[in-house]
């Protein structure tokens, strides 16, 4: 993380959520949390450095201690920030057919982030 995230200003009038937590022990996708993340942020989603700067908040045990030990500065982006999660906690655990898996085709506008994202979606 980088200190600069810790000065980011809330929207005028905005609250901090009670965001529901990730733990990681559980069986809520990572994809799943960080549309609940993003949902619960409402228009502060707009700003990515306030995605970064609230995401530990909507973080609980084996999560937060992984978060926490993330090495200074090693955050740059919410984009970054949202695969270290991926990265570290997605389960892979395959509940689609093979014939499902294979049936998924990327669009011929829809990016490598897009088409991965909408994969993994289905294995869950």
């Amino acid at each position: 993380m980088t200190i600069s995230y810790d000065l980011v200003s809330y929207p005028t009038g905005w609250r901090v959520s009670n965001f529901v937590k990730f733990s990681g022990d559980d069986n809520r996708s990572t994809w799943e949390h960080i549309s609940q993340y993003v949902a619960q942020l409402g228009e502060a989603s707009s700003s990515n450095s306030l995605c970064v700067r609230l995401f530990s908040l909507s973080l609980t045990g084996t999560a937060f201690s992984w978060f926490s030990s993330l090495p200074p500065n090693s955050v740059r982006s919410w984009n970054e920030l949202e695969q270290k999660f991926h990265d570290h906690f997605y389960s892979g655990k395959n509940k689609a057919k093979l014939t499902d898996l294979t049936s998924v085709r990327q669009g011929r506008v829809e990016s490598i982030f897009d088409y991965f994202k909408r994969f993994k979606e289905i294995k869950n």
